[in-house]
This record gives C-alpha cells, sequence and structure tokens, in this order.
C-alpha cells in the first residue's frame, strides 16, 4: 500500500479513535488522581527519562521520514539504546494548512494517523505557541526501527523520546554454547555491552544468568574477587535442549552484597550449557546518576 493511500485510510480512524481515546485518559486520570493534583509517581526503583531531539523548525514537505534512533545517536553521543523500552514519543510540529499528517513506527507495528494544526499565518511564526503537542504512546515492544512518518508541507519545533522507567536491570547477551569448563568475564563484558553501567557495580543487588544445561547436570558459580560462591545446578533436559524457546532456559541466581565487588567478576561453568543472557540488578540510585 502506496504511503499516501496509508494516510488517508489512518485519518478516517484517527477522529473515532481519538474522541474515544480522550475519554479513557479522562477517567483514567481521574481514577489515578482522585480528581485533582499530580499524576501518580513512578514506582520506587523505576525512572522516566527523555531525550528531547531538536529539529529548530526544520521544514518537511511531501513524505518525509523522522530516523529516530539516528538522531538520539547525533545528539547524544554514546547513547545506549539496547536496553531503551519507549514509553512515548511527543512531536512539537505545525502544518501550513492544518492538513499534514504524522505517525509512529516502532519494529512492525504503526500508530493511528493524527493531524497537524497550523494555519499560513502562524506558519511563518517563530513562537513556540504557534507549534501543537502530538503525542504517541508505545504499547508493546520496543525492538527495530523508531520513526516518524510525515506527509505535508510541515516545521518540527522538537521530538521528544520517553522512555519507560528503568527497572535497574541491565542485561549482557550471551547467546552461546559453551562445552567443558568455562568462563564469562562480566566486567569485560559491561565494558563493551554497556560501559555506562561499569560504575554501579558498588550498588549491584544481584547477578542472574538465563541458561539450560543438557542433562541438568551443568553449574554455575560466580567468583567476585577472591570470594567463591557454592555452585548451582542448571535445569535442562536433552529434548529441550536444541530449542531456541524462551521458556526452555532457567535462570540461576547469585545474591550481590554477600561479595566484594573489586577484583575480577565472573561466572564459572562446567558442563554442556547453553547461555542466553546474563542479568545484572542494582540497587536505586538517589538522584542523579546516570542514563
Amino acid at each position: 500500500m502506496k504511503l499516501s493511500s496509508l494516510f488517508k485510510t489512518m485519518t478516517e480512524a484517527t477522529l473515532v479513535m481519538t474522541a474515544v481515546a480522550a475519554m479513557a485518559t479522562s477517567v483514567h486520570a481521574q481514577g489515578r488522581r482522585g480528581g485533582g493534583g499530580r499524576g501518580p509517581m513512578p514506582a520506587p526503583g523505576m525512572r522516566a527519562e527523555r531525550k528531547i531531539l531538536n529539529y529548530a523548525g526544520q521544514q518537511f514537505r511531501g513524505q518525509n521520514t523522522l530516523f529516530l534512533k539516528r538522531a538520539l545517536k547525533n545528539q547524544f553521543p554514546g547513547i545506549n539504546l539496547r536496553n531503551k523500552k519507549l514509553g512515548k514519543v511527543i512531536v512539537m510540529a505545525k502544518s501550513e494548512h492544518g492538513r499534514g499528517q504524522a505517525f509512529l513506527v516502532v519494529g512492525q507495528q504503526s500508530s493511528y494517523s493524527q493531524q497537524i494544526p497550523g494555519n499560513p499565518y502562524n506558519f511563518q511564526d517563530y513562537a513556540p505557541y504557534t507549534y501543537t503537542r502530538m503525542q504517541f504512546p508505545v504499547q508493546g515492544a520496543s525492538q527495530g526501527k523508531w520513526q516518524i512518518k510525515l506527509q505535508g508541507n510541515i516545521k518540527i519545533q522538537n521530538v521528544i523520546v520517553q522512555f519507560k522507567g528503568q527497572n535497574n536491570n541491565i542485561k549482557l547477551y550471551v547467546d552461546q554454547h559453551l562445552r567443558g569448563q568455562n568462563v564469562l568475564p562480566l566486567k569485560r563484558m559491561l565494558r563493551q555491552q554497556n560501559p555506562q553501567a561499569f560504575n554501579k557495580l558498588d550498588s549491584l543487588k544481584k547477578i542472574t544468568i538465563v541458561a539450560k544445561s543438557k542433562h541438568g547436570q551443568g553449574t554455575a558459580t560466580l567468583k567476585m574477587g577472591r570470594d567463591i560462591s557454592r555452585a548451582k545446578y542448571i535445569d535442562g533436559t536433552p529434548s529441550d535442549f536444541h530449542t531456541p524457546a524462551a521458556y526452555t532456559f532457567s535462570k540461576v541466581s547469585f545474591q550481590g552484597p554477600a561479595y566484594s565487588t573489586s577484583g575480577v567478576l565472573q561466572i564459572l561453568l562446567k558442563g554442556n550449557i547453553k547461555v542466553k543472557e546474563v542479568i545484572f540488578e542494582f540497587y536505586p540510585s538517589n538522584g542523579g546518576g546516570w542514563h
């Protein structure tokens, strides 16, 4: 289907969906807020993060695409998007005759198209009040492309990318089949996959390995500095061993506070084992901190 036809189809559904969404939002807000005041606060240990992409009134004509991941990496060098989950995207925009259209694409999912208000007089004005705030909530997974599709004569002031509250977990992807005795060098893996998290090791709460062993006899041991935990068995069966499904993997956890985080940080493996990932859980930071 051509993009222009897709806009037309989406626009017809937008009027109904917008009205329904507005009613649902109003009822939900009253129920959560008790009729007034601030909205619900994030749960303890959860922190929403947002990044503002500056487009400085850039003008777009016809059909265009805003590549959000590329823009985030360009405007925020060093940002790690691997573990980020989108909460919503807010676009500050205006169109020359109020007929511009925009919709959000995340992975293979597309939002409903929204009409961008505007008029010829305000279109030439640089004032912030001439832009309209358009929100695109994100439901489901955040893998794949993050894009804003545009059609019309449009100016963009900025795009606000809001991530879901961080749950203090960091995943290190492994996806390896290991036989015999092996070592997972966790500090080196942290530096490679999420260097910003390396400075949080002092607040380490728990380390979890997601793995399976062919006969349920594989073991995992955590080594921190000179301290070594007791070995723990990794579950598994021959029938599930060659199945990639997530349910065939089990979790083996090691509590962090009992060990020192200085020196080496390794998981020692023994047996015929497939490792999917290693999860670091940290205690919540008290303000400031890293993103």
